[in-house]
């Protein structure tokens, strides 16, 4: 598969390696509008530091990954670390912030200490309690966002949930984002992701509106009808008779 793009991504030495596929790749940057609600962050305090957990997903070829952004902030110098993690799993989460706090984190519950949700529900089906609005999701199954890769033509997406405000408008969906910069390599390798995106590109967005389907000839739907070369004829004998 051959790719026209104006923006590298981790997958890309993989899509020109063929250069016999007949199949090109035009991938460009945009954005939409999605009416849905936002999910208020989450910050943990550690004293000396402060991890604030952003709740977004990427949807990939018909899949919707939800993830948790996480970013580090020292509290006495109010001073962003370079450690910047996009986590996909409970795994990533722990290693992310930390076993002791990630211990703590599992046993407050979800954001709330009243909710009844813990945040494994959101790396499996994106589901989180928020707020006094009660649970949100699952996210996985929300038409509003499945609907996106067929409406738009589009293999792959992503959109932040966590605003300080939700948009009247409606929260920002990036239509082929740069992978790289959420890490999506920790779900799929280079491998995996060409793999998929071949296959969704060429079978799943690349569909015939109106297929052609072959006339069939009017002696064949005549016989499957029970009509034969005579029905429609007078035997000349009875004529002369």
């Amino acid at each position: 598969m051959k790719l026209i793009s104006n923006m590298r991504d981790y997958y890309d030495g993989l899509l020109n390696f063929n250069s016999d596929d007949p199949y090109v790749f035009l991938r460009h940057t945009a954005e939409i509008k999605v009416k849905i609600q936002r999910i208020e962050s989450l910050n943990l305090y550690s004293g000396e530091y402060e991890f604030s957990l952003r709740f977004g997903i990427v949807g990939f070829c018909g899949e919707v990954h939800p993830y948790i952004h996480v970013s580090k902030t020292n509290t006495i110098t109010y001073s962003y670390s370079d450690e910047d993690n996009y986590v996909y799993d409970m795994e990533g989460l722990r290693a992310a912030i930390g076993a002791d706090y990630f211990d703590k984190l599992k046993t407050k519950r979800f954001c709330f200490s009243y909710g009844n949700t813990d945040i494994s529900s959101w790396f499996e089906r994106g589901i989180r309690r928020n707020g006094f609005m009660g649970n949100v999701g699952p996210i996985t199954e929300d038409k509003r966002i499945t609907s996106i890769f067929l409406d738009n033509k589009v293999a792959y997406f992503s959109m932040e949930l966590s605003y300080e405000s939700a948009p009247r408008d409606g929260i920002t969906v990036v239509l082929y984002p740069i992978l790289k910069d959420v890490q999506f390599y920790r779900v799929y390798d280079i491998h995996s992701v060409y793999q998929k995106l071949e296959h969704y590109l060429t079978n799943e967005l690349v569909k015939p509106d109106d297929p052609y389907i072959a006339p069939v000839p009017d002696k064949i739907i005549a016989e499957s009808k029970g009509f034969d070369k005579f029905s429609f004829r007078k035997d000349r004998k009875d004529k002369k008779s």
